[in-house]
């Protein structure tokens, strides 16, 4: 982007009456890519979403294989050169070289490219995983399994998890793979596909391994995506240092390496922030920037399905490009794909992932008055945006506006701030002295959890460091009361709405440091943005000497000036580091993929395998799960208080093909006699254990202790004749 010739922090006056409008940190927004680095970003950034946005189509066709994936790559780089191509139209071109975001990935990759070895089933990040790799091997998103549809429904509450009253579904296959009740065999697994999408891009280039490296790759774009959007808004010293706090943080290093859709969406949404502040900058900013914020942040509807608030921004801004009549043909750059995105989230979720949209948002009453309103107002959208296609012609007198604006700036202004700041002293300090814990039923694990709702910002403390949250909060105080609102009000709105919502209720297991990714996306980026803009305030307005400051504060200002900012931001850069010390080292299931392969290549090729392990979600859920998804095997984890009529239907299952049977049982089983009861031959080939290493889950303090994952099993093959039965 241009930079400007003025100082990056503009003069302001002692009090705000003296000024007609707010000082700004950046002084002149910035308009089109005027740096090598900056355009590698953004062809990185459309490349990405058309090659995302495409797999995800891919995969709902069931038709995600080399060929028309290599078409879909290809297609989307020739797109997307061809719209950079307009910066150049501009008189900008690529001239110089931005070493911020060099030293920005240098910094990265050694934090983050050590991904954690997360296989397993039974949790968010292992049914990514998962999903990805067997897309890879299948081409299609929903996975038909024919083992499945052979075992009669009378056995179904042995061999497959039952759910809840109210569910939307009867059963599972494993923890986050859904089983259709109307269609025998369809597993529909959980979640919005867009991650798992990159996943399986990964696994066709590299295989499984490299599949666990793309997380770690969201994650320094994420932090890319900071590093553009503050420089936009705020300028190069804010953004460079938001960017860097937010690298170095625990929760950005831990979710870099851990494959769910925290640090994606983080990458999306920071990029989409970049694109639409330099596009709505000023009337001359590139259009394509309008395409790179609408794909970037319309690409948010298919990696998580808790963004819809998404929409009512955007919406607001419609509707007032048209009350002021600013509203041109240029803002369809942004509209159309950001719509069509909507539209396609909103099918997608009601299509592939129903079960779990309909399990997140309490069933059919959540289509009726939620889903079907936001579809209509995406609608609304595109209708809008068809009619100024028409007449494009919008533009008028905004001065009223602006003049009622202008007259309760003030008020609102202090409103704002005193509102910030009044929250945030409720929830770091009221709040946790009037709340209490609340042991609440924990299904899935058969147990109780704490909530602990009330503590939520001082937990976030935990990993920002209470230096970090106060001076974020400052410098969310400083944006509200001095910068102008038509170029924040999107991002920084939009990111604490996210952050008064889950400060409030966290809605997860509140298990730390996994609690953490709700903050990942929006709520961290602010506060070390806010952060930035607290330091770099502080180190410009100590080094005025204006003519109202105090002789006692213009004598020791020479100090001040420097000392105090640089003494802030080195704290809290060591705090976080020591916050690190449990981070930073640590590899999650270290050796987990040699481990696994190893059970794999332990039992033949085509194999039908049965879990017995008592507990609610044990070694089937775990260990079960790669096996079938990842390596290909027929997988049945016996349910607790499960029957000889169901261990019969799975073990009949492969003897009648001719297929090899393996019985992997916790001690404690009783599968192994079962089977010798009925006449089968048991016999113990080997003893495996799955032994990794994995940072403690703590509900009351900060994760530190390592502890170890050990799972036993006793490998049985299972012989004898397909006719044998079992009583």
């Amino acid at each position: 982007m241009i930079e400007t010739q003025q100082p990056a922090l503009s003069r302001t006056t002692s009090t705000p009456a003296a000024s007609s409008a707010p000082a700004v940190i950046s002084a002149t927004p910035l308009a089109s890519p005027a740096d090598l680095t900056e355009l590698v970003y953004l062809f990185l950034l459309l490349g990405t979403a058309l090659v995302g946005w495409g797999g995800v189509v891919l995969a709902e066709l069931g038709l995600f294989a080399p060929g028309p994936v290599v078409v879909v790559i290809l297609g989307a780089l020739t797109a997307t050169f061809l719209v950079l191509r307009r910066f150049r139209t501009g008189k900008v071109g690529p001239k110089t070289v931005d070493w911020v975001p060099v030293a920005l990935v240098l910094l990265c990759v050694p934090l983050y490219f050590r991904p954690h070895e997360f296989i397993l089933g039974g949790a968010d990040a292992g049914v990514y995983v998962n999903t990805g790799v067997n897309l890879a091997h299948t081409g299609a998103l929903l996975i038909r399994d024919p083992e499945v549809a052979q075992i009669g429904r009378d056995v179904w509450p042995s061999l497959f998890r039952a759910q809840p009253a109210g569910s939307p579904v009867g059963f599972v296959r494993f923890p986050g793979y859904y089983l259709s009740d109307d269609q025998p065999g369809l597993v529909i697994p959980q979640f919005f596909a867009l991650q798992s999408v990159w996943i399986a891009l990964a696994a066709l280039a590299g295989g499984m391994r490299a599949a666990l490296y793309m997380t770690p790759l969201w994650g320094m774009l994420g932090v890319l995506g900071l590093y553009y959007a503050g420089r936009a808004l705020f300028g190069r010293p804010v953004g460079a240092l938001g960017a860097f706090l937010l690298a170095i943080t625990p929760t950005q290093v831990w979710f870099a390496r851990y494959p769910t859709a925290e640090v994606l969406t983080q990458a999306l949404m920071w990029g989409g922030f970049y694109a639409w502040a330099v596009f709505t900058s000023r009337d001359e900013a590139p259009r394509p920037l309008g395409l790179v914020a609408g794909l970037a942040l319309g690409l948010t509807f298919l990696a998580r399905i808790d963004v819809p608030y998404l929409i009512l921004l955007p919406a607001g801004w419609l509707v007032y490009r048209l009350m002021t009549h600013q509203a041109q043909r240029r803002d369809l750059w942004f509209l159309v794909p950001f719509t069509a995105l909507v539209i396609h989230g909103a099918v997608h979720a009601l299509v592939f992932s129903r079960p779990y949209t309909l399990s997140t948002y309490g069933g059919v009453s959540f289509l009726a008055h939620e889903a079907a309103p936001l579809i209509l107002v995406a609608g609304i959208i595109g209708v809008v945006g068809l009619v100024a296609i028409r007449n494009h012609s919008f533009r008028g007198d905004a001065a009223p506006f602006h003049a009622l604006v202008e007259q309760f700036r003030y008020p609102v202004r202090i409103g704002l701030v005193a509102g910030l700041i009044g929250l945030a002293v409720y929830g770091y300090f009221i709040r946790p002295r009037l709340g209490a814990i609340q042991w609440v039923p924990y299904p899935y694990g058969a147990t109780e959890v704490p909530l602990s709702d009330h503590e939520n910002m001082v937990w976030l403390g935990w990993y920002l460091t209470p230096l970090g949250i106060w001076l974020g909060v400052a410098g969310m105080a400083l944006i509200a009361w001095r910068e102008p609102w038509r170029r924040i009000w999107f991002p920084l709105g939009l990111a604490l709405m996210a952050t008064v919502l889950y400060l409030y209720r966290l809605l997860n297991n509140p298990h730390h440091i996994y609690a953490m990714r709700r903050y990942v996306p929006l709520v961290i980026p602010l506060f070390t943005l806010a952060v930035a803009y607290a330091l770099v305030w502080l180190w410009h307005s100590l080094a005025e000497d204006g003519g109202r400051r105090i002789e006692a504060v213009r004598h020791s200002s020479l100090v001040l000036r420097r000392l105090l900012p640089l003494a802030l931001g080195l704290a809290l850069v060591l705090w976080l580091g020591y916050q690190d010390r449990a981070v930073l080292p640590q590899v999650d299931y270290a050796g987990l993929v040699g481990q696994v392969s190893d059970l794999a290549a332990g039992v033949s090729p085509g194999s039908v395998v049965v879990f017995d392990d008592p507990a609610p979600v044990g070694s089937g859920a775990l260990i079960g799960t790669p096996l079938q998804y990842l390596f290909g095997l027929s997988v049945f984890d016996l349910q607790v208080g499960w029957s000889r009529a169901g261990l019969a239907a799975a073990v009949r299952l492969g003897l009648g093909q001719g297929r090899p049977v393996y019985l992997l049982a916790r001690p404690g089983g009783e599968a192994a006699q079962a089977l010798a009861d009925a006449g089968l031959r048991v016999e113990l080939q080997r003893r495996a254990t799955i032994d990794v290493p994995y940072l403690e889950w703590s509900y009351d303090h900060f994760p530190t202790a390592i502890n170890r994952l050990v799972i036993p099993l006793d490998v049985y093959r299972v012989t004898g004749p397909a006719g044998v039965g079992m009583r």
